[in-house]
Protein backbone atom coordinates (compact mmCIF):
# COMPACT_ATOMS: atom_id res chain seq x y z
CA UNK A 1 0.00 0.00 0.00
CA UNK A 2 2.71 2.76 0.41
CA UNK A 3 4.29 2.21 -2.94
CA UNK A 4 7.97 0.79 -2.95
CA UNK A 5 8.63 1.23 0.92
CA UNK A 6 9.78 -1.11 3.27
CA UNK A 7 6.85 -1.58 5.24
CA UNK A 8 9.29 -1.89 8.85
CA UNK A 9 11.38 1.02 7.56
CA UNK A 10 8.15 3.31 7.03
CA UNK A 11 6.56 2.07 10.40
CA UNK A 12 9.47 3.01 12.47
CA UNK A 13 9.45 6.28 10.84
CA UNK A 14 5.88 7.03 12.22
CA UNK A 15 5.10 4.95 15.14
CA UNK A 16 7.62 7.62 17.37
CA UNK A 17 5.14 10.48 16.11
CA UNK A 18 1.94 9.07 15.50
CA UNK A 19 1.82 10.39 11.91
CA UNK A 20 1.13 9.02 8.38
CA UNK A 21 3.66 7.72 6.13
CA UNK A 22 3.56 10.21 3.82
CA UNK A 23 4.08 12.72 6.18
CA UNK A 24 7.07 11.50 7.64
CA UNK A 25 9.09 10.93 4.50
CA UNK A 26 8.06 14.65 3.63
CA UNK A 27 8.97 15.89 7.34
CA UNK A 28 12.08 13.50 6.54
CA UNK A 29 13.43 14.97 3.76
CA UNK A 30 12.54 18.79 4.14
CA UNK A 31 14.43 18.52 7.80
CA UNK A 32 17.55 16.78 6.25
CA UNK A 33 20.78 19.00 5.52
CA UNK A 34 21.46 16.33 2.85
CA UNK A 35 19.26 13.93 1.14
CA UNK A 36 20.00 11.24 -1.36
CA UNK A 37 18.06 8.99 -3.79
CA UNK A 38 18.93 5.83 -4.73
CA UNK A 39 18.15 4.65 -8.02
CA UNK A 40 18.30 0.92 -9.94
CA UNK A 41 16.99 0.68 -13.33
CA UNK A 42 15.68 4.50 -13.08
CA UNK A 43 13.77 3.51 -10.17
CA UNK A 44 14.22 4.78 -6.59
CA UNK A 45 15.20 2.39 -4.76
CA UNK A 46 16.21 3.90 -1.22
CA UNK A 47 15.63 7.71 0.05
CA UNK A 48 18.01 8.75 2.83
CA UNK A 49 19.46 11.24 4.68
CA UNK A 50 21.01 13.34 7.69
CA UNK A 51 18.93 15.64 9.62
CA UNK A 52 19.78 18.27 11.98
CA UNK A 53 19.23 16.67 16.11
CA UNK A 54 19.24 20.07 17.88
CA UNK A 55 20.13 23.54 16.92
CA UNK A 56 22.62 22.91 19.81
CA UNK A 57 25.54 20.10 19.99
CA UNK A 58 27.01 17.54 17.16
CA UNK A 59 23.96 14.99 17.24
CA UNK A 60 22.66 14.18 13.57
CA UNK A 61 19.36 11.86 13.01
CA UNK A 62 20.29 9.77 10.01
CA UNK A 63 17.37 7.94 8.48
CA UNK A 64 16.76 5.64 5.39
CA UNK A 65 13.79 4.52 4.01
CA UNK A 66 14.47 1.34 1.67
CA UNK A 67 12.32 -0.38 -1.26
CA UNK A 68 12.34 -4.25 -1.49
CA UNK A 69 14.10 -3.89 -4.66
CA UNK A 70 17.49 -2.69 -2.66
CA UNK A 71 17.39 -6.51 -2.29
CA UNK A 72 18.08 -8.07 -5.67
CA UNK A 73 21.30 -6.32 -6.12
CA UNK A 74 22.47 -6.27 -2.21
CA UNK A 75 26.59 -6.95 -3.18
CA UNK A 76 26.58 -3.46 -4.86
CA UNK A 77 24.56 -2.22 -2.28
CA UNK A 78 26.71 -3.38 0.45
CA UNK A 79 30.22 -2.29 -0.95
CA UNK A 80 29.45 1.43 -1.63
CA UNK A 81 27.02 1.63 1.25
CA UNK A 82 29.54 1.27 4.00
CA UNK A 83 31.89 3.97 2.42
CA UNK A 84 28.83 6.57 1.57
CA UNK A 85 28.24 6.22 5.80
CA UNK A 86 31.59 7.03 6.61
CA UNK A 87 31.70 10.14 4.33
CA UNK A 88 28.65 11.27 6.21
CA UNK A 89 30.45 10.42 9.43
CA UNK A 90 33.27 12.87 8.61
CA UNK A 91 30.69 15.47 7.84
CA UNK A 92 28.25 14.70 10.81
CA UNK A 93 30.61 13.50 13.37
CA UNK A 94 27.54 11.89 15.53
CA UNK A 95 24.50 10.35 13.89
CA UNK A 96 21.92 8.72 15.80
CA UNK A 97 18.31 7.21 15.40
CA UNK A 98 16.10 4.61 16.96
CA UNK A 99 15.18 1.35 15.04
CA UNK A 100 12.40 -0.67 15.51
CA UNK A 101 13.39 -3.89 17.54
CA UNK A 102 11.46 -5.64 15.00
CA UNK A 103 13.44 -4.33 11.91
CA UNK A 104 15.95 -6.55 11.84
CA UNK A 105 17.10 -5.99 8.17
CA UNK A 106 17.93 -2.70 9.30
CA UNK A 107 19.94 -3.81 12.10
CA UNK A 108 21.78 -5.59 10.51
CA UNK A 109 22.55 -3.04 7.80
CA UNK A 110 23.45 -0.31 10.60
CA UNK A 111 25.39 -2.64 12.09
CA UNK A 112 27.41 -3.04 9.18
CA UNK A 113 28.09 0.27 8.25
CA UNK A 114 29.86 0.78 11.88
CA UNK A 115 26.66 1.74 14.11
CA UNK A 116 26.51 0.84 17.56
CA UNK A 117 23.04 -1.02 18.56
CA UNK A 118 22.42 0.10 22.41
CA UNK A 119 19.72 -1.79 24.83
CA UNK A 120 15.96 -1.49 23.67
CA UNK A 121 14.05 1.50 25.13
CA UNK A 122 10.30 2.27 24.73
CA UNK A 123 10.07 5.10 22.95
CA UNK A 124 7.04 7.65 21.57
CA UNK A 125 3.59 8.05 22.35
CA UNK A 126 2.83 4.53 21.97
CA UNK A 127 5.19 3.04 24.02
CA UNK A 128 7.19 1.01 21.39
CA UNK A 129 10.37 -1.15 21.93
CA UNK A 130 13.19 0.79 19.76
CA UNK A 131 16.94 0.44 19.49
CA UNK A 132 19.24 3.51 19.71
CA UNK A 133 21.72 3.67 17.14
CA UNK A 134 24.67 5.23 17.09
CA UNK A 135 28.51 6.29 15.50
CA UNK A 136 31.01 8.49 16.02
CA UNK A 137 33.36 9.80 14.05
CA UNK A 138 36.61 7.74 15.33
Amino acid sequence: PYGNLDCADAQGACDTADVSICRAIVESVRGSRVCFCVKRNGAAVMLFGVARRALLGDEHVVWALASEEIERAPFVFLRHCRRVVERLNEVFPVMVNFVGVWNEQSLRWLRWCGFRVLDARRIGIHGEWFYPVIKRRV
